[in-house]
């Protein structure tokens, strides 16, 4: 609105035409309006309340560098990849019945590739804890 002045005081906008109008009746502030009365106003304030610039905690996080041992890690993750395994191959020894019909067979697929695929996961964190443990 070019030729538009405000004035606060008043709380009226002013054109170049010279007609004023109330700055509640504003698009804007209409919307501003309806926020603060919307149920939805409630998730915006409390997003400001999230990102705003100092944090409300006053004491720093903890450095898991400092707090964690790779070895213990290292051996946690072999035990999962252990247990994965021994649950593959009791699906595996399902899979061998005779009498598994074709759906039964596509759950055994299907429930042995997922759990190869956590172990997958498990091997990869096994990877990335041994070479942050050797520096390279």
């Amino acid at each position: 609105m070019s030729g538009s002045s405000t004035d606060p005081s008043r709380g009226t906008l002013v054109t170049a035409g010279g007609a004023s109008r109330s700055l509640a009746a504003t698009p804007t502030a209409m919307l501003q309006q309806t926020l603060k009365s919307s149920v939805l106003f409630a998730p915006i304030r409390k997003l400001h309340m999230d990102f705003r610039a100092k944090s409300s905690i006053c004491c720093d996080m903890a450095n898991i560098d400092d707090e964690v041992d790779p070895i213990k890690v290292r051996c946690a993750l072999f035990a999962l990849i252990t247990a994965r395994l021994e649950d593959a191959h009791m699906i595996a020894v399902k899979g061998q019945a005779r009498d598994l019909n074709a759906a039964g067979t596509r759950t055994c697929i299907t429930d042995i590739r997922s759990i190869l695929d956590e172990a997958h996961i498990e091997l990869d964190a096994v990877v990335q804890i041994s070479q942050l443990n050797s520096g390279g």
